[in-house]
C-alpha cells in the first residue's frame, strides 16, 4: 500500500491514540466494576503481587527503551528512507505493545485485588505510554536523518510505499 508521509504520520498517531484509548477504557470498566480494598494492611498476597507489578512496570519502562534504542541502532543502517521508516514503525509499534503489556497487567492486578497502589502503577505506566508519541521532529532526530531525507520526509505529498 501506498502512503505519503502525510499519511504515515496520520497512521501512527492514530495507531498511537487506539492503543491508549484501549488501556483506557479496560481501566474505566475495571475500575467502574470492582470496588477498591478496604483492608489497610498489606497482605502477604497482596505485598507479592504488588511487588510483581512494581518489577513489571519498571522492566516494561526500561526494556521497551532498551529494545527501541537498539532497533533504532540497526535501523540507522538501513539503505534508504522507505526502508527505514518501515522498520521505525514496527519497532515503535512492538514498543507501544510492550508498554500496553505492563498497563493490562497492573489493571488486571487491580482486578483481582483492589488496592489503589496498582492504579498508581498503571498512572504510571499511562504517562510513560503517552510521552512516548511519536512525531516528525522525533523520528528525525532518533533516526540522525541526513538533509536529503529530511526533505524528503518533509514533503508531505512524498510516497512510501
Amino acid at each position: 500500500m501506498k502512503q505519503t508521509s502525510k499519511q504515515y504520520f496520520s497512521i501512527l498517531n492514530l495507531l498511537h491514540l487506539a492503543m491508549l484509548v484501549g488501556q483506557l477504557i479496560f481501566l474505566t470498566f475495571t475500575v467502574v466494576n470492582i470496588a477498591p480494598s478496604t483492608t489497610s494492611y498489606l497482605s502477604q498476597i497482596l505485598f507479592i503481587n504488588l511487588a510483581i507489578a512494581f518489577v513489571v512496570t519498571m522492566g516494561v519502562s526500561l526494556g521497551a527503551r532498551a529494545y527501541f534504542n537498539a532497533k533504532i541502532n540497526s535501523i540507522k543502517q538501513s539503505p534508504n528512507l522507505v526502508t527505514k521508516l518501515n522498520q521505525y514503525r514496527a519497532a515503535l509499534l512492538i514498543k507501544y505493545a510492550i508498554l500496553e503489556a505492563g498497563t493490562m497487567l497492573t489493571i488486571i492486578l487491580y482486578w483481582f485485588n483492589g488496592h489503589v497502589l496498582f492504579l498508581v502503577l498503571t498512572g504510571g505506566l499511562l504517562i510513560v505510554f503517552l510521552l512516548h508519541r511519536t512525531s516528525k521532529a522525533k523520528l528525525i532526530k532518533e533516526l540522525s536523518l541526513d538533509f536529503q531525507e529530511q526533505s524528503l520526509l518533509e514533503d508531505p505529498e512524498y510516497l512510501i510505499q
